[in-house]
This record gives structure tokens, C-alpha cells and sequence, in this order.
């Protein structure tokens, strides 16, 4: 029960320094599983002699999975992965094997993936001191930019910062994921929705040429009416320090760093490359 008492204090205050939406509170939830009966005071324990215990399938699944994971530490275990995943969360394998026998192991946890019972729940350990933005702007003579702006999050040439969690805007947080782990697209062959193959951000900058409703709608600001669709988007991309207590807001600085799209010549593969971010980022500072 220290454990538990000591975990929440933690999550909660995790929780109140940042938008992270409800991620800490479904980590106390999965944390009353520790807690006995004893020590939930309101709770009654169940006088009934018959319990139901554990059937031979599940435990034959159990011992499968564990099975697997340990036969994958043994054969492809990388103490150095290139992403920071948990090896355990077998969607962020970080494989693209020949071997056939390496792939006969990874194919039945493609498999259990749908069950959802070895992710890793670890979310933001640690704090970054800068924060990238990508901002998204459209024109239609090249000259003349008018950006877009979202709910969220800073964009545009607002950047005020608001406290929005437990809420959790899905399209708001993805822009996050866009700065800091642009190569996951490789390294993520079994999300059918954010992988190479299926760029979702490549979709929503065509979707903003085409001034498409469905999308626009989503954005708290579109600087172009209906009957108007932008002949260009430009993405830029920003680096945001914390400031200090005189101006309750973010530093920011416009890098050098920004890539402009026409209906003509759509996007591919990720907006801004890590080593791109990682250039531009360690320069002029």
C-alpha cells in the first residue's frame, strides 16, 4: 500500500505540471491491481468458498507469451535500440530481418498484438528543456502567408499555452510525435495508420490544399473561406524553451528549417528528418 499511496502522489503531480492528457490516471487505475482486499476499506471481499480460477487456455496463452518474449530477449535482443521503446512492446520490434526464423518469431506477437497485454505504460519519463513546434501556413501567391491555427497547442503566431488534461486532442498531440521521432515510420511496421507507407501528416497537408471541411473543421482558425483553397502550404518548424516567471510564456525561435507543398507535388515520408531537426537545432543557438 506504500508503493501504491507513493505511485499516485507521483502521477498526480505528473498530471498537474502537464497536458498529458489521461495517461497518469489510467496508470493509477491499472496500479489498484496491486492493492489487496484488506486495503481498500469500503470493499468486501466475497464470503463465497467457490472461486473461479484460471482456465488451462489462459494459462497456456500466458506461458506462450512468455515463452515468445523470452525467446526474442535471447535471439534479437539490441542493447542499443534505435528507439527508446520498451523492448517488451513488440509493435516497436525494431526489426526488418532476412531470417526466416527471426520472423517466425516476431509473427505470432504481430498476433497477440490485438490483445493489448504487454505494452509498456512508461509514458514521459523524462522532460525535454526544448519543445519543437511545426506551424503550418497557406498562401496563395507565395508572398503572402496567413497561418492556420489549432485548439491545442502553439500554432500559428499564438503561443499561449493552456491546461487541458484529462482531455486528450488526438491531432493536437500527434504534431508532438512529428519533432521528435520522425523515423519511427520505419520502425513501426505494424501501425497500420503512422508507418511509412501511410503518412498521415502527408495526408492532412493535402487535405489543407484542398481546403477540405472534414479536416479544417478540426483547427480552431482556417484563414481561407470556403470558396478558397490555398495554392501552397508551408511547414515551419520552431524551437520553444521554457521561460522565466516574468512572462508566464513560452521563448521561441523560427529555425531555419521549413519545406513548402503545392497540389502539384505532394509530400512524402516524414515532414523533417531527425538529422534535419537535430542540425538545425544545435546550430545558432
Amino acid at each position: 500500500i506504500v508503493a501504491f499511496i507513493t505511485f499516485v502522489i507521483i502521477s498526480l503531480l505528473i498530471q498537474i505540471n502537464g497536458n498529458y492528457g489521461f495517461f497518469n490516471l489510467t496508470s493509477i487505475v491499472l496500479a489498484l491491481l496491486i492493492l489487496n482486499d484488506n486495503d481498500i476499506s469500503f470493499y468486501k471481499a466475497s464470503t463465497n468458498v467457490n472461486r473461479i480460477e484460471m482456465g488451462r487456455i489462459a494459462k497456456s496463452i500466458i506461458v506462450f507469451q512468455l515463452f515468445l518474449q523470452s525467446l526474442y530477449c535471447i535471439t534479437v535482443f539490441n542493447p542499443k535500440p534505435h528507439s527508446p521503446q520498451n523492448h517488451f512492446n513488440y509493435i516497436f520490434t525494431n526489426i526488418n530481418s532476412k531470417n526466416k526464423f527471426v520472423n517466425s518469431v516476431i509473427e505470432p506477437l504481430k498476433w497477440l498484438e490485438y490483445f493489448r497485454i504487454c505494452n509498456p505504460y512508461g509514458v514521459f519519463r523524462s522532460i525535454p528543456k526544448n519543445h519543437y513546434e511545426i506551424r503550418f501556413s497557406g498562401s496563395i501567391d507565395g508572398k503572402t502567408w496567413k497561418y492556420y491555427t489549432f485548439n491545442y497547442l502553439p500554432s500559428g503566431l499564438t503561443d499561449y499555452l493552456g491546461f487541458y488534461a484529462p482531455y486528450y486532442p488526438r491531432l493536437d498531440h500527434l504534431m508532438f510525435y512529428e519533432t521528435i521521432s520522425a523515423q519511427n515510420y520505419k520502425w513501426n511496421p505494424l501501425n497500420k495508420f503512422y508507418n511509412e507507407k501511410h503518412n498521415w501528416l502527408n495526408n492532412f497537408i493535402s487535405k489543407l490544399l484542398e481546403n477540405d471541411k472534414s479536416v479544417t473543421k478540426l483547427l480552431k482558425t482556417n484563414p481561407f473561406d470556403k470558396s478558397t483553397k490555398p495554392k501552397l502550404v508551408k511547414v515551419e518548424l520552431y524551437k520553444l524553451s521554457f521561460s522565466d516567471n516574468k512572462n508566464h510564456n513560452w521563448n521561441f525561435k523560427k529555425m531555419k528549417i521549413f519545406k513548402i507543398f503545392s497540389s502539384q507535388a505532394h509530400c512524402s515520408n516524414e515532414i523533417f528528418t531527425s538529422k534535419e531537426i537535430m542540425k538545425y537545432s544545435t546550430s545558432d543557438n
